[in-house]
């Protein structure tokens, strides 16, 4: 997943329906891929022996990813809406 040529066997990142076997598997896929930027934050925290600074940075990467996803999925919906 972390390679430069997308991971997949087609080469784009398991965009592809055939790339998991199940609806579970690609769930653990997205999670693990949002898991590691957040994890990597903490262990900043943990290096630097300042847990308190890693925790607001967690919280902005939280807050701006939830708020993408609303607007994406607000956006989305309201196009279907509209069609």
């Amino acid at each position: 997943m972390l390679g430069t040529n997308g991971g997949g066997f087609y080469g784009m990142n398991s965009a592809v329906p055939f790339e998991n076997p199940s609806a579970w598997t690609k769930f653990l896929t997205c999670f693990g891929m949002m898991f590691f930027p957040f994890s990597l934050v903490l262990m900043y925290g943990r290096m630097l022996n300042r847990r308190r600074h890693a925790w607001v940075i967690f919280s902005v990467m939280f807050v701006l990813m939830s708020g993408t996803i609303i607007w994406a999925v607000y956006f989305e919906t309201l196009n279907l809406i509209l069609v």
